[in-house]
């Protein structure tokens, strides 16, 4: 019995064990904070963060992180393990935190809340506010990976003592209990699967973590990227669709009128939303272009809160929110009763596929509307991608705001200094009808308007711009992307300004991002209002985090704010407001384009190893371009290059033609070319090689710096019939890499589907540095013709790397004391991919090292 009671314990143990777990992180507080005065308050501001919200309370900076959990965890609680703080010097009397205030509209004056006074019971209390430094803000699904949103407050306040506490680190755990997983995407592209790790590994503070959440990768029958439009609009989107599925993103049309035949749902917006669920789940679709104004595709009506503005009673808290379409876990009237979208409802806000819309009524706008995209992406004026215009209005004279001071640090934090900014603000008086339509006809490619608005103007200093103004736009080619802040610019359900901006077919913009009703803002502190924030935090995914996608960065904009979203404020209204008009998959230019040089053989056959190689225009790999080859319904191949540049993939060819080539990247212009697929006669070309570094190097089988090799090079004859006595040659156009051998003679027949093993010799400048790429070109020729093929080698180099990551004393306190045991922890990375003797670390790998002192008395 006491051994059955122990077995039976120890299943229990284990059980719980598994069942329960938690993630150890760190966070730095290195950043410090401005202190200024407001009112006769202090006020306490870190560049690029969030504020707290509860009004009377202080007003303290909050910064977002976002951590990604297993797929099947659920979060439970965070412990603080350890943390290290100070006090600032002197004593304090924080801002207290006011009311949000909606922005004046050109047609109605909204004046800001009254003075909201300091909260007695917080800031007569000795308790430090806020209570906890990490906070859990929320948690969901984006696209299958499982995040965890966690606030930090890095500035605590003592009211009654005036004291201000700095965390300076803090060292937590994530505990979470485990649950049965169940992975909703049955299948899903390498394309789309790439894209998604790449969003995740940018947004999350552990990309270490990254997983696979999907169950099957599939290039061959899923889908990417739907249009989904009526059938009078289909055949006018086939240029886009025909353009994605070429470069290498699988792109279908489908109808609103299928759509409603084929699925179920409450009214017409449901029955698409449940066809886009399908679409996710079982074709893998993660772009979803809405092909039409509401009168094509309809918008669903949320609600996040009450403004109770009272100047559209009739509507102004009926939010057209494509989110709908793009958060498709839960449900969004959960509770059963309308509106949608409720506090009560089963919203996480995480997206899960990335959505836009062509804000098109007539055919001739679906035209305009491709063609704009295709310019853009494909064939843009290279003169104006670095061209930015930034122009702001005194947004409330008292207390005065001048919402120019917000785009000042927008440029200060994130704009890299290659961009050309025209600053046009009201407060330096040179912000007005002329300047401002004479600089967007010059050409822009970002352009973010901080201003009053409606639908049917956008506020300019004195000034406005009206939709005829938009309509008569004389940019041409030179088109750009529009964020405002300003109210109900982006009201879809009208004829909104920024319809107008995105439909002129001889200027305006290719996309325009704003809100559907009122923006807010915060008098009194520029550039911190609650649009100012989604507005900087866009550019933020934009250009520091390097998310080009107009529809993710968008989304992972609005992600950010989700932990501050979960109740009806006005973080929640941004997540519903906040719509795209364009492309969700198009490409931001962030720098001039450069051109791909791209080498390919010219003629390809059934079974054989296909080596792209791609490049910039100095020699350079590209790694991540997307390369995809097309020949109708029988060939698609696509991928995207490693870090040598290569795209290699096995072709399978069973009639004669010609096969496109498209290779992208971001900030290159698309490449284009075609090769001929034939499935008759030899071809003899690369297969694949090996290196014998034993002339003069370690023979480690890496070609390092400064040695000599043997390279073997596997030359197969792809072709359907045998040829003769082969001469194979290797050069490169590298400088760093010398040929000692360069030529291979084969005396006999090379049949089809065998190799010819070919010996040469190299030898590698000692300049060379970690991961230089040589390339190999072979031309291997005979009495039946002659056959250009290419192979890479990576230049393997040890680069090693010390990383401080934390320190456990006997207190906890963080700090190294007289008489105590620490517990010092280290990481030795090797960043190279050379092998570093003298400590024995592999290549790329993450060795974690522990010391520990005793110290003694001083």
């Amino acid at each position: 019995m006491v051994k059955l009671l122990s077995i039976l314990f120890l299943i229990i143990f284990t059980f719980i064990s598994l069942a329960f777990a938690g993630m150890v992180e760190t966070i730095h507080f290195n950043t410090p904070a401005l202190l200024a005065k407001s009112a006769g308050y202090d006020v306490v501001k870190i560049p690029g963060t969030d504020f707290t919200a509860e009004p009377g309370n202080p007003q303290l900076p909050v910064i977002t992180k976002h951590y990604l959990i297993p797929k099947n965890a659920v979060v439970t609680d965070i412990e603080i393990i350890n943390k290290k703080e100070e006090y600032i010097e002197g004593n304090f009397n924080i801002y207290p935190v006011q009311e949000p205030a909606i922005l004046k509209s050109p047609i109605f004056d909204f004046k800001p809340a009254p003075w909201v006074g300091q909260n007695p019971l917080v800031y007569n209390s000795t308790k430090p506010y806020p209570v906890k430094c990490v906070k859990i803000g929320a948690s969901g699904n984006l696209s299958g990976y499982k995040i965890v949103s966690i606030n930090f407050y890095p500035y605590k306040y003592i009211p009654r003592e005036r004291k201000l506490i700095k965390i300076k680190e803090v060292t937590f755990t994530i505990n979470y209990r485990t649950v049965r997983n169940s992975t909703k995407v049955k299948r899903i592209s390498k394309e789309a699967r790439y894209t998604l790790s790449k969003l995740i590994t940018a947004i999350c503070a552990n990309p270490e973590e990254v997983y696979d959440p999907f169950k099957r990768t599939d290039s061959d029958s899923t889908v990417d990227y739907v249009i989904i439009t009526s059938p009078s609009f289909a055949s006018y989107f086939q240029p886009l669709r025909d353009w994605k599925t070429e470069k290498g993103i699988n792109t279908r049309i489908v109808t609103t009128d299928s759509i409603y035949t084929n699925y179920s749902g409450a009214d017409n917006q449901e029955k698409i939303r449940n066809f886009i669920k399908d679409a996710h789940t079982n074709w893998g679709t993660i772009w979803v272009l809405l092909g039409g104004d509401t009168g094509i595709v309809p918008a669903r009506i949320a609600f996040a809160m009450a403004c109770e503005a009272g100047y559209q009673p009739q509507d102004e808290d009926s939010i057209r929110a494509d989110l709908y379409y793009s958060d498709l876990d839960g449900d969004w009237n959960y509770n059963g009763t309308p509106p949608y979208g409720e506090v009560a409802d089963s919203v996480d806000l995480y997206p899960d596929v990335f959505v836009g819309r062509a804000p098109a009524s007539s055919t001739s706008e679906v035209t305009t509307f491709v063609n704009k995209i295709l310019t853009y992406e494909i064939s843009p004026p290279l003169d104006y991608e670095l061209n930015a215009l930034f122009f702001a209005m005194i947004l409330w004279s008292d207390p005065y705001t001048d919402s120019g001071v917000g785009k000042n640090i927008i440029d200060s934090l994130y704009v890299p200094s290659r961009f050309n900014i025209t600053k046009l603000y009201e407060s330096l008086g040179n912000e007005n009808w002329n300047t401002v339509t004479s600089a967007i006809n010059s050409g822009q490619n970002l352009l973010n308007h901080d201003g009053h608005a409606w639908y049917t103007v956008m506020g300019i200093g004195s000034d406005y711009l009206t939709r005829s103004d938009m309509d008569n736009l004389t940019n041409g080619l030179r088109q750009g992307i529009l964020y405002s802040i300003g109210c109900w610019s982006t009201a879809i359900d009208y004829d909104a300004i920024a319809e107008h901006y995105v439909n002129n077919p001889n200027g305006g913009g290719v996309a325009f991002i704003g809100n559907c009703r009122y923006g807010w803002g915060s008098p009194g502190n520029p550039g911190f209002g609650y649009s100012d924030r989604f507005d900087a935090t866009f550019y933020d995914i934009l250009l520091t985090k390097g998310l080009q996608k107009i529809g993710y960065t968008l989304a992972m904009d609005k992600v950010y704010y989700i932990p501050r979203s979960r109740q009806a404020n006005v973080y929640r209204w941004h997540q519903y407001q906040l719509n795209l008009l364009g492309d969700p998959e198009m490409s931001i230019w962030t720098d001039t384009p450069e051109f791909l040089s791209v080498s390919y053989p010219d003629t390809i056959q059934d079974g054989m190893n296909v080596n792209i190689v791609v490049r910039d225009e100095h020699g350079n790999p590209v790694k991540n371009a997307l390369v995809c080859l097309l020949k109708g319904s029988e060939i698609y191949e696509r991928g995207y290059t490693n870090q040598l540049g290569e795209f290699m993939t096995t072709i399978s060819v069973t009639s004669p033609g010609m096969v496109k080539l498209t290779a992208t990247a971001d900030n290159f212009i698309p490449f284009r070319d075609s090769l001929y697929a034939q499935t008759q006669g030899p071809y003899l070309a690369y297969y694949d090689h090996s290196i014998q570094d034993n002339i003069t190097g370690n023979n480690d089988g890496l070609l390092n710096p400064g040695e000599s090799a043997y390279l073997f090079v596997n030359m197969k004859n792809y072709g359907t019939q045998p040829l003769t006595d082969p001469t194979i040659k290797i050069t490169t156009p590298d400088t760093f890499v010398s040929i000692i051998d360069s030529l291979h003679t084969y005396t006999g027949t090379v049949s089809p589907n065998t190799t010819v093993l070919c010996t040469f010799a190299l030898s590698v400048s000692s300049n060379a540095e970690n991961n230089d790429v040589a390339k190999l070109d072979l031309n291997a020729s005979s009495t039946e013709g002659n056959w250009e093929s290419w192979g890479n080698q990576i230049i393997s180099k040890p680069i090693l790397s010390v990383r401080y990551d934390s320190l456990y004393d006997e207190n906890n306190n963080g700090i190294p004391e007289p008489g105590e045991n620490v517990d010092l922890y280290y990481s030795l990375m090797n960043y190279g991919y050379g092998y570093g003797y003298i400590t024995s670390l592999q290549p790329r790998v993450l060795h974690s090292l522990a010391r520990s002192w005793s110290l003694s008395a001083i």
